[in-house]
């Protein structure tokens, strides 16, 4: 039997390929302007700001009635799409790239996947592709956070507020860090944290150049690229991992642009968690969390090059998922609806009353892990099964339900 979606996905081709002759979709844009749209629909009124170059322009609006009945995800993402359509409308438009900021996640995990189960914010996806394909467009949909949507002066936008952040002369780059690793904005201190957990042994941290040489030797990396560079750098990942499956890896990035690196990030990784913001090494002022990836070795070289053990991945298994629990009550981001408030510690990291606080708790959680994993190799292999065995995800029992009753 076809699966459920199928009459959705024939109808969405059927919608795409319209034209007479076939749509393409260029790599890269050929104009050199880019078109930079930052969104906002909160409340009963919407804004956006379009950037190219030093020319800068505004719109403001209120929802219709029927458009604020709605839900806030669709308002958000129809409110961007329409200003693209608008767009691309132009004549100099065609061929352009066109980068798009919200603070919506929904939006932009739903541009990323192509689909959504809304019915609505789905044809709004479609709309989007379409526009895309008959003009020729670039786009891209970047996730920001609410405080960064602030400081660009959108927020304020919907309400009237033109003076702030953009509107008063900046430069709308300047907002939006996409070229700077965590490192960099850190001043030093995510590094000084993360080899706190690694513990004494060698941890090299790479710099661009090093993406091409060092990384492809036999000591362990911590990758600190920015967003924009990502996919560069995960190439060369990709490259030293099948050279030198024994040799461990970190990855310490903002959660910026992560529609084009996440997944593919993920896959590699046996460990990814998120950092919120607010701790002593990433503080509030950053707004959005940095993400932390560990990909450990999956084969092992005990005494000689032909001595080896594994392979093994501890991605997925308990291990895994106990520190995914741990680290998130203790580090990772509020839950939405908790009263739980980011620890804002502030500060030098190297102050040592300061690593008592939530980036110390959340070390010693990673470096038992990691002790746990490092001997993993010396372990006989039946207690290596028992350690990786898959973890077995159970359904939160039904109200009401006795200890047999529902899943």
């Amino acid at each position: 039997a076809a699966v459920e979606r199928l009459g959705s996905d024939v109808r969405a081709l059927t919608y795409l390929m319209q034209s007479e002759s076939p749509p393409s979709r260029p790599l890269r844009a050929k104009r050199r302007m880019v078109g930079l749209i930052i969104g906002d629909a909160s409340g009963e009124a919407k804004g956006a700001l379009l950037c190219r170059g030093a020319k800068i322009e505004y719109v403001t609006a209120e929802w219709t009635d029927s458009a604020k009945g709605q839900s806030s995800n669709w308002r958000e993402a129809t409110n961007l799409v329409d200003r693209i359509e608008e767009l691309s409308k132009e004549e100099q438009a065609w061929d352009m790239e066109v980068i798009t900021l919200t603070d919506n996640e929904v939006f932009e995990r739903t541009f990323w996947k192509g689909s959504s189960t809304n019915e609505k914010l789905h044809e709004t996806i479609l709309r989007l592709r379409k526009i895309s394909l008959t003009r020729r467009l670039r786009t891209l949909v970047y996730h920001i956070s609410g405080e960064r949507m602030k400081r660009i002066g959108v927020d304020g936008l919907s309400r009237g507020d033109m003076y702030e952040g953009v509107l008063a002369g900046g430069d709308p780059l300047d907002y939006v860090p996409f070229n700077e690793g965590a490192n960099a904005r850190s001043e030093g201190r995510v590094e000084e944290w993360v080899k706190t957990w690694w513990g004494p042994f060698t941890l090299r941290t790479l710099t661009p150049e090093g993406w091409f040489e060092a990384a492809h030797g036999s000591a362990p990396c911590l990758w600190m690229p920015p967003p924009a560079a990502m996919a560069v750098a995960l190439e060369q990942f990709a490259k030293a991992r099948h050279k030198r499956p024994e040799v461990p890896h970190v990855f310490v990035v903002p959660r910026l642009m992560t529609g084009h690196w996440r997944k593919e990030l993920s896959k590699d990784a046996d460990v990814l968690f998120t950092v919120r913001v607010g701790v002593s090494f990433w503080s509030s002022s950053q707004c959005e969390p940095l993400i932390v990836a560990i990909a450990l070795p999956f084969v092992t070289r005990r005494v000689s090059p032909e001595s080896w053990r594994g392979p093994w991945v501890v991605r997925g298994s308990c291990l895994a998922s106990e520190l995914h629990q741990d680290l998130a009550r203790v580090i990772g981001p509020p839950r939405k609806g908790s009263s739980d408030q980011p620890d804002d510690l502030g500060g030098d990291v190297r102050q040592p009353s300061l690593r008592e606080g939530t980036e110390k708790r959340a070390g010693n959680i990673l470096r038992k892990f990691l002790e746990r994993a490092r001997a993993i190799p010396s372990l006989p292999e039946g207690v290596v099964r028992e350690m990786l065995r898959p973890h077995e995800w159970r359904n939160v029992p039904k109200e009401g339900a006795g200890r047999g009753g529902g899943r």
